[in-house]
């Protein structure tokens, strides 16, 4: 029964990965018609679906797209934040096809922030005898990739305390686990952490580390949901020319020049 269930979900996630690739998918088609506003609508609406539980690669795709789309309205400031925001998801891998001006950026960008992670960490802090306090924090350089974050605290396997903003206090309990996770654009789970406490124990409460989200391999969920890495063509009307290129998540990874 339990693997039944199990592959019922996988199934319905995959299904749901579809539909929001398919959005992706006009998303595209209308930016490469010039309909940079329709574009723009269909960006924001799978941005926005939390539900869509997007994986990193076509979170990598809806960054790249909105990039391109916001530079040909002309809203400069939030494309360079996309392409920021590209950067920290790629984790230093080539991008794909960029127009020539966005690539110089997107390269400059790279060399600002292509050390920079987007790594959660929890702690847990004791504030007096009978007090502890819990926080979670995300790193994204500013660029937007981290759109929330949740706390779950419990001591054994009871919950005492959640909380989506970020820090949690509870109180009369000896020992605690508490995971922290962040959640970017539709829905991306980027990464989750846990720390644990006991009451006595100095070294205690500390970041276990991330490592990604767990679970079923994202990659699988990427070849089971029937997708691969889609590379722009190009926008038509001649407002902005692509490059062809077949890079991008699982390409090739940039190295800095020491």
């Amino acid at each position: 029964m339990r693997t039944a269930i199990a592959l019922l979900g996988l199934v319905a996630l995959c299904a749901t990965r579809v539909e929001a690739q398919a959005t992706l998918d006009r998303a595209e088609e209308q930016l490469e018609l010039a309909e940079f506003e329709e574009a723009a609508r269909l960006l924001e609406e799978i941005a926005d679906d939390t539900g869509a539980r997007l994986d990193r690669a076509a979170v990598a795709r809806l960054f790249r797209l909105r990039a391109v789309v916001r530079a040909a309205l002309g809203r400069e400031r939030e494309a360079n934040r996309d392409l920021t925001a590209l950067v920290l998801v790629l984790e230093g891998r080539e991008p794909g096809a960029l127009p020539q001006a966005l690539r110089r950026r997107f390269d400059r960008m790279r060399i600002a922030h292509g050390q920079d992670t987007l790594r959660v960490r929890v702690e847990i802090r004791p504030l007096g005898a009978d007090e502890v306090r819990a926080s979670v924090a995300a790193d994204d350089a500013d660029s937007g990739v981290v759109e929330r974050t949740e706390l779950t605290c419990r001591a054994g396997r009871r919950e005492v305390a959640s909380s989506d903003a970020g820090t949690v206090t509870v109180r009369g309990e000896s020992e605690l686990e508490c995971e922290g996770r962040a959640f970017g654009p539709g829905g991306w789970e980027i990464d989750r952490s846990v720390a644990r406490w006991r009451s006595g124990d100095p070294e205690a409460g500390g970041d276990e580390g991330g490592g990604g989200v767990g679970g079923i391999d994202e990659t699988l969920l990427w070849v089971l949901g029937g997708a691969g890495a889609a590379v722009l063509v190009g926008v038509l009307i001649g407002v902005v020319a692509f490059a062809a290129s077949e890079t991008g998540v699982g390409g090739p990874v940039w190295v800095p020049r020491e």
